[in-house]
C-alpha cells in the first residue's frame, strides 16, 4: 500500500518557477548590456558616415616664393624668409553639420628640427606656440553646415634655426584634420603631399648636427 503521507506531500509541492524566472533575469541582463553597445555602434556609424560625406582639399598661395613641382606634386622652393598660405577647403556634402576642430602636422611644431614651421594666421593660431612640441596643431573651430562649403587659411614658412639637408622634404597624407559631428571627433589624413625643396646652403650647422 502506498505511503499516504508521501503522496500528500507530493501533491502539495508547488510547481518550480525558478527556471522561468532565471530565463527572464538573464534576458533582462543581456538587454541592459546590449542596448548601450547597440546605441554606441549606431552612433559611431552615424558619425562615420557624416565624416565620409566631407570632402577636404588644400591649395598653396606663396607670394614671393617659388613653387615648382616634384614627382607630380607642387613643391615649395625654400629661401630665407619664405611664407605660404595653405587654403583648406572643406565641403560638407552630407545632411549633418560638422565642425573642423584642429589641423595637425608632423615636424612643423615649435620644437621641430626642419627649416619649415607652422605659422599663425587670421583664421588659425598655432597651439603651444613658443613651446617644444615637434608636431604642429592649428586651432580652427570652423562650423561647416550641411551642404555648404567653407575655407580656412593656414600658414607655413621659414624656420631660421632649422636643419637643412639640401634635399627634398615630403609629408604624405598631409595634413590631418579633426572633424566633429554628432558629438564625436574623427581624424582624417588628407590624400595630398606637402613637398619642400630645402635651401641649398646650410644656415644652421648646429641644428643639423644636433638632429
Amino acid at each position: 500500500m502506498a505511503d499516504l503521507s508521501a503522496v500528500a506531500a507530493s501533491a502539495e509541492a508547488p510547481v518550480p518557477a525558478r527556471p522561468r524566472r532565471d530565463r527572464w533575469l538573464i534576458g533582462a541582463v543581456v538587454a541592459v548590456v546590449a542596448l548601450p553597445i547597440l546605441v554606441w555602434a549606431a552612433w559611431t556609424v552615424l558619425a562615420g558616415r557624416a565624416a565620409d560625406d566631407v570632402d577636404a582639399t588644400w591649395s598653396l598661395r606663396c607670394p614671393g616664393a617659388r613653387v615648382g613641382s616634384y614627382e607630380g606634386e607642387r613643391a615649395i622652393f625654400s629661401r630665407p624668409g619664405w611664407r605660404c598660405e595653405v587654403v583648406l577647403r572643406i565641403s560638407n556634402q552630407g545632411d549633418r553639420d560638422v565642425r573642423l576642430g584642429e589641423v595637425r602636422s608632423p615636424i612643423l611644431g615649435p620644437g621641430g628640427g626642419g627649416e619649415i614651421q607652422a605659422l599663425g594666421s587670421a583664421d588659425a593660431e598655432v597651439k603651444g606656440e613658443g613651446g617644444d612640441e615637434i608636431d604642429a596643431v592649428w586651432e580652427v573651430d570652423l562650423d561647416v553646415p550641411a551642404h555648404e562649403t567653407r575655407t580656412v587659411t593656414l600658414a607655413i614658412g621659414w624656420r631660421q634655426d632649422g636643419c637643412n639637408s639640401g634635399g627634398w622634404l615630403s609629408l604624405e597624407n598631409w595634413p590631418t584634420i579633426e572633424l566633429e559631428t554628432t558629438g564625436r571627433s574623427i581624424e582624417r589624413d588628407l590624400e595630398q603631399t606637402l613637398v619642400l625643396r630645402t635651401f641649398d646652403d646650410p644656415h644652421d650647422e648646429r641644428a643639423c648636427r644636433d638632429g
